[in-house]
């Protein structure tokens, strides 16, 4: 029977070819839904580990699925891989899908030695940082008969649990009044000011990006003004976490003050 020391050699094997794989990722970053260098990449050395990958999979084209054994518990390792508009990796998924690639092997590799049953499956997954990869898959059933699911993500610190992030998007548009700032100001109404006032507290401070439990992401859009007008129209994006995870039903409320004015 293989210990975790075992495995770390195991690991310790085909590490170099994950690098090098990890590092073609690095230098080749796709966006959501156009991962087919990587999803190349990582169907050419599942089959050089002896594994037969099916891609495309759950409709998508840069979607895969491999497995290994059979039986009972079935566990499933989701790997990532697109990247960011104008900053590439800078999340690590080339990390994460060289993680996942290393996990599913090993795994394998212990199933192998036939002292337990089970089943390990390798689940590609796109458009994580946008796009809602894994929502298409979970809806064509990607995870039924699986009983459960893990991933990795890099980070300055070892977390095992780091909680959820899962949330809801909503675009918010509100409609003023379009004037010359300088002619008429008093026939306006400010749209964008509004939508400032709107956002959270953490985002006028300049900290858009602390963390507190329950908070609202948020981020303008169609903010560029026309010199000396007052908008009539801005638009503002924000993502709410669910009220409890875990529950089996979950709903976000929200609320938007505005001033009427005729």
């Amino acid at each position: 029977m293989k210990n975790l020391d075992d495995l770390r050699q195991f690991i310790s094997q085909i590490a170099p070819r994950l690098h090098d794989l990890s590092h073609a990722l690095w230098s080749h970053p796709e966006l959501a839904y156009q991962e087919y260098f990587a999803v190349e990449e990582a169907l050419k050395f599942l089959r050089e580990q002896g594994f037969s990958p099916v891609n495309p999979y759950c409709g998508l084209e840069t979607s895969f699925r491999a497995e290994y054994g059979s039986g009972s518990p079935t566990f499933a390792i989701f790997a990532e891989y697109d990247a960011l508009p104008d900053v590439g990796h800078a999340c690590g998924h080339n990390l994460i899908c060289a993680a996942a690639l290393a996990a599913f092997c090993a795994v394998a590799d212990f199933l192998k030695q036939g002292q337990h049953p089970g089943k390990v499956v390798l689940l590609g997954s796109p458009a994580e940082e946008s796009g809602g990869g894994k929502v298409r898959m979970i809806g064509e059933g990607c995870m039924e008969g699986i009983d459960a699911a893990m991933m990795v993500h890099p980070s300055f610190r070892t977390t095992p649990d780091t909680g959820s992030s899962a949330i809801t998007r909503y675009t918010v548009i509100f409609h003023g009044k379009a004037t010359h700032a300088a002619a008429a100001p008093e026939l306006g109404i400010n749209a964008l000011q509004r939508s400032i006032c709107y956002l959270p507290e953490s985002m006028h401070s300049g900290n858009m990006y602390r963390k507190v439990p329950g908070s609202t992401e948020s981020f303008l859009r169609e903010a560029k003004l026309p010199t000396l007008r007052l908008p009539g129209r801005r638009a503002v994006s924000f993502c709410v976490p669910p009220a409890k995870i875990g529950s089996k039903r979950s709903k976000n409320g929200f609320w938007i003050s505005c001033m009427v004015r005729n």
